[in-house]
């Protein structure tokens, strides 16, 4: 297994793992939001958002858009929500990687 990390422009880390043995690609984002950096007024936010990230965008102005693109081309998806991260990720074949990165931006 061949791992390269590279930070973009903006200062978001990207890490690749190759597994050479399986055409697939998943693409996954992590944010630091999680129940650790909630409060008591806003107790529940980071999960909250993570449900609320599939609902639609500019781009896939529904969830049924979102899930069209993905289910589409065979891929998976879904979220969640640790004490100290979030997490959303997109799985398919390697020839999608593409709509994977399309759909997560």
């Amino acid at each position: 297994m061949k791992t390269t990390t590279h930070t973009l422009k903006n200062g978001l880390r990207v890490i690749l793992i190759d597994t050479e043995s399986f055409p697939t690609v998943t693409a996954l984002v992590m944010v630091g939001a999680g129940s650790r950096y909630e409060r008591k007024d806003n107790n529940g936010i980071a999960h909250f958002f993570e449900h609320m990230a599939f609902k639609g965008s500019k781009k896939y102005r529904t969830s049924f858009e979102i899930s069209s693109a993905i289910e589409g081309i065979g891929g998976l998806f879904n979220a969640f929500t640790s004490k100290d991260h979030t997490g959303y990720w997109i799985k398919a074949t390697n020839e999608h990687t593409n709509t994977l990165l399309d759909v997560l931006s």
